[in-house]
């Protein structure tokens, strides 16, 4: 029985082979009327080859972490981003005796990521497989020298010394805080400022005011044209988090693709009803007709205020002359909304150019570069590997 980790992540079928290469680094020189000799240097470094399997269905044979099954993909991501981590981790292949009741050997080696292979063939059907190359990492700093007091010589510093890494995937309700204090039993600033000087690159793709990544049928979004309920729902609940469906049905066939977007808006508080936007004020059964009933200026814009921390105090509960007026002039002192006469046809239909611009400055204004999503990929410093 075998368990194979690499950078912390187990993966579900250990290699069949496992090819290790030491090169020699020795070199002969010609001599004058010597004839040659081998000038004997240290090896090189080791490298790791293998072939890993990645199955695109569960399998009996195949461990999963806490029983979860994962799809190739989540183990070809891992790699790509290993890849690019700029530090090294650790490959840990562990030997049982079948009955999992003793550790018989096990290989742990710091490495890189030299090379990888994806490989799909048809008598395999969708399971992949990948040939990877790891290189021993041979641990080695740059000392930092200053000069002594009296002149005479100089004292080092400090040494920059990389530390292995693993990478873990962040969970539903996770933040900074709580993943320092699981992984690192501290939340303390440093390990929090860490953490982030580590991920700022994942950090700043997920957290940004731009709804441009958000996107996937740029088509529906020419500017000229009025937004959807169904399309300004997606926009929103994807925008803002995304994923929350408390009290769907999830035995219930959905009644339209966007329905679960608006249970989620509900239960973010950014609509009080997701059967409003389905069936209209009067109750009507229009929900089939999602996809040409066109949202409102003031049912749009009561959900941005909603979403984005809730109507400002003052107006709450003010009487006006249309429900959607405190939504506007809250909007406005969030300076969301900088143009009030355009968004004063409270009833009237929204175009695209203005639904995308005001969920962007939305989302601009609300937006936290620490703030954690479920599925983002973290590097950590490995605190079972002699580092701190």
């Amino acid at each position: 029985m075998y368990y194979l980790f690499i950078a912390g992540t187990p993966f579900p079928v250990p290699p069949e082979k496992i090819e290790l290469s030491i090169k020699g680094k020795n070199e002969t020189v010609t001599l004058i009327d010597e004839g040659e000799v081998n000038l004997i240097k240290k090896p090189g470094l080791t490298e790791v080859s293998l072939d890993l399997l990645l199955p695109a269905v569960q399998y009996d044979f195949a461990f999963y972490e806490a029983g979860v099954f994962r799809t190739p993909d989540y183990y070809t991501e891992l790699l790509e981003f290993l890849m690019t981590s700029g530090s090294y981790f650790y490959f840990e292949l562990y030997r049982y005796a079948y009955d999992g009741s003793k550790e018989l050997s096990h290989i742990q080696m710091p490495v890189t990521l030299e090379e990888y292979t994806e490989t799909e063939e048809a008598e395999k059907g969708q399971d992949i497989t990948i040939k990877c190359k790891f290189k021993y990492y041979r641990a080695h700093g740059t000392k930092v020298l200053v000069p002594n007091a009296d002149g005479t010589g100089y004292t080092v510093a400090r040494t920059d010394v990389k530390e292995p890494v693993r990478v873990i995937i962040a969970r539903e309700g996770d933040t900074l805080q709580s993943i320092c204090l699981r992984e690192f039993q501290s939340d303390a600033k440093e390990y929090r400022d860490k953490v982030y000087r580590l991920n700022k690159a994942t950090f700043d793709e997920y957290n940004k005011g731009d709804i441009s990544y958000i996107i996937q049928n740029p088509e529906e979004w020419t500017g000229d044209s009025l937004t959807l309920k169904s399309n300004a729902a997606a926009l929103i609940d994807k925008a803002f988090l995304g994923g929350h469906r408390e009290g769907l049905n999830e035995s219930a066939p959905e009644l339209h693709w966007a329905q679960p977007y608006l249970v989620s808006l509900q239960s973010k508080g950014a609509i009080s009803d997701w059967r409003t936007w389905a069936y209209g004020d009067e109750g009507q059964a229009t929900w089939l007709d999602l996809d040409k009933g066109l949202v409102t200026q003031a049912y749009l814009m009561a959900a941005v205020d909603k979403i984005t921390g809730g109507m400002c105090p003052k107006y709450t509960g003010t009487k006006t002359d249309h429900w959607g007026r405190n939504h506007l002039n809250s909007l406005c002192d969030k300076a969301i909304i900088s143009e009030p006469e355009k968004w004063l046809n409270f009833d009237g239909a929204v175009l695209n150019s203005d639904t995308l611009s005001l969920v962007n400055k939305a989302l601009g204004s609300t937006i936290d570069k620490y703030a954690i999503y479920p599925g983002m990929r973290l590097l950590l410093w490995d605190k079972n590997k002699g580092t701190k």
